[in-house]
């Protein structure tokens, strides 16, 4: 066993490439647009072809619930006084003032819950 969590990354095949450190930033950037480029529906079709192929292997039990997850809840429609992390994303500087915005909120039914499993 190694104790180079990278060897055994590399040996499955998840390390495309490996890059300086203070070059990170830059290459995730250059990949990211790259991707912003390609048509959503080629990226959509590659998906589902992937996903066909993982099912002829007996792959997908948890694939289709993913996808219908994904689809479900990245076209949620929130109500103006319901709370939305990624809404309230936009309006502070952190995604530190997001969680306490949220953890105050639900406060009180954070300590009832807690009293009933406790």
């Amino acid at each position: 066993m190694s104790t180079r969590p990278q060897n055994k990354a590399d040996r499955l095949g998840w390390i495309t490439r490996v890059v300086p450190l203070d070059q990170l930033e830059q290459e995730v950037m250059n990949e990211a647009r790259a991707i912003a480029l390609m048509p959503r529906d080629s990226i959509v079709i590659g998906k589902a072809h992937r996903h066909m192929f993982y099912d002829k292997m007996g792959w997908t039990t948890e694939f289709t619930n993913t996808f219908i997850a994904h689809a479900l809840f990245s076209n949620m429609h929130f109500e103006p006084d319901e709370f939305s992390l990624l809404r309230e994303r936009g309006k502070v500087e952190s995604m530190r003032d997001v969680i306490r915005a949220r953890d105050e909120r639900y406060k009180e039914y954070v300590e009832y819950f807690s009293t009933l499993f406790s």
